[in-house]
């Protein structure tokens, strides 16, 4: 890997690709940069790509929490450090151990997966092997009526309410 000339290449990752037999590519072929690509090429306003990029934060800590296991994964099928699904199964159990809500993860995950949808529709003809979307149906909310359920079971029983409102002191 000493040998390789630094200047051909934009990360080490790109040294390692080649190292291992891959191409030196000239689209984004990451899945990090495939985000970075949705968030500049969105329709969106300001507003929604900060939000976009808030939420992609959090998979980066992922990926830096662990670096010799997680990496900056590659979008195209059978590539050195293929993104899997079981990569986000771990990023969804590493926020719940993080202590996120069910909702929440749902949040992050699915605006990972909506960004990750603008990379191939807009990539498809050019990039041969894209990965199917991994964030796809990894967290699924209750259903409504079960989230109704859980909101009147801590609704305040107003009967309460009205006796509080009739004392006197």
């Amino acid at each position: 890997m000493e040998g390789y000339d630094g200047h051909l290449f934009k990360d080490v990752d790109q040294v390692i690709d080649h190292y291992y037999g891959g191409d030196i590519l000239t689209y984004p072929s990451t899945i990090l940069e495939a985000f970075e690509y949705a968030l500049e090429n969105s329709d969106g306003t300001e507003r929604t790509k900060n939000l976009g990029k808030q939420s992609v934060r959090p998979f980066e800590r992922f990926i830096l929490s662990n670096p010799q296991k997680y990496s900056n994964f590659s979008i195209i099928k059978k590539a050195p450090r293929q993104m899997f699904r079981t990569h986000v199964i771990e990023y969804a159990n590493y926020m719940k151990e993080k202590g996120l809500e069910q909702t929440s993860m749902y949040y992050y995950i699915s605006k990972c997966k909506t960004l990750f949808n603008l990379f191939p529709k807009n990539h498809a003809d050019q990039i041969p092997d894209l990965i199917s979307n991994p964030f796809k149906e990894i967290i699924k909310l209750p259903s409504k009526n079960e989230r109704k359920k859980k909101a009147l079971a801590r609704s305040i029983d107003w009967s309460y309410v009205e006796k509080m409102k009739e004392l006197k002191y």
